[in-house]
């Protein structure tokens, strides 16, 4: 919904009276991570491209003139996209609830080697520990097992979204 600002609170309590619920921030970020959605200043940022951000179906190979237009063009063309989203499993009996046993900066480990970092993290209450992370190719394949953070939480790559 798009409306003007000084509207807000009108169409919030306008909704809470029909019986809508009203999503803390937690839970949202929650419900974006399970769905494998990037956000700003998570994975939308000037570290990764669109298409390591997993948003290659909001490119259009035609437009062009816009910023950055030349390094997509050439990660496309070449298919030099080294990095790519995935998502993260953790074993619920592996971590301490209810905090997220993760965190957003971890790196991720596999063969001794840092091949990513954890983008958002948040505890499912469907699925588990989950997280975000953009990692180097091949390791953003569903089913290899990573190792996240300090404490080298095992996890697995799952396809997104999780949900």
């Amino acid at each position: 919904l798009l409306i003007a600002a000084e509207e807000a609170a009108a169409l919030r309590a306008g909704l809470e009276a029909a019986g809508a619920a009203i999503l803390s921030a937690e839970s949202y970020d929650t419900l974006r991570v399970e769905a494998g959605r990037p956000a700003a200043d998570h994975e939308c940022t000037e570290a990764f491209t669109p298409l390591e951000a997993g948003l290659r179906s909001a490119i259009s190979d035609r437009k062009g003139c816009y910023t950055g237009q030349e390094i997509i063009a050439r990660q496309i063309t070449y298919d030099k996209v080294t990095r790519e989203l995935a998502g993260l499993r953790i074993s619920a009996s592996s971590v301490e609830p209810p905090a997220a046993p993760l965190q957003p900066g971890d790196v991720v480990h596999a063969e001794g080697k840092a091949i990513g970092a954890v983008t958002s993290a948040a505890l499912s209450p469907r699925f588990g520990p989950l997280a975000l992370a953009i990692l180097k190719r091949p390791w953003q394949q569903p089913g290899e097992r990573v190792h996240v953070g300090e404490t080298e939480t095992p996890a697995e790559v799952c396809a997104l979204p999780f949900a």
